[in-house]
């Protein structure tokens, strides 16, 4: 009988957990991490729009938003030490 059973059960889309472990870990280990994470978070997306039982587009979003503000962060970080560097020696 069609029509009739358990209706499908909504699940949590793997590579969006992975995108955010991988963001949480870039903090703290490495910030290549981050660059894994929105390729991941961006996968995650894809597939969560293409699959209406799969749930996480908050955790690939949260994903996106760590990563990228790591990357601002560490990239303005490089460029103060850049251009400090002829300063250092001077204090």
């Amino acid at each position: 009988m069609p029509g009739y059973g358990m209706p499908p059960v909504q699940q949590t889309c793997p590579e969006a957990k992975e995108a955010l472990i991988m963001a949480i870990l870039g903090w703290v280990c490495c910030v290549l991490l981050q660059i894994w994470a929105l390729i991941k978070a961006a996968e995650a997306k894809r597939k969560i729009d293409a699959n209406p039982y799969l749930t996480g587009r908050g955790m690939a979003t949260a994903a996106q938003v760590i990563a990228i503000i790591q990357l601002v962060v560490f990239v303005i970080y490089i460029i103060a030490m850049i251009a400090t560097e002829g300063n250092l020696g001077n204090m």
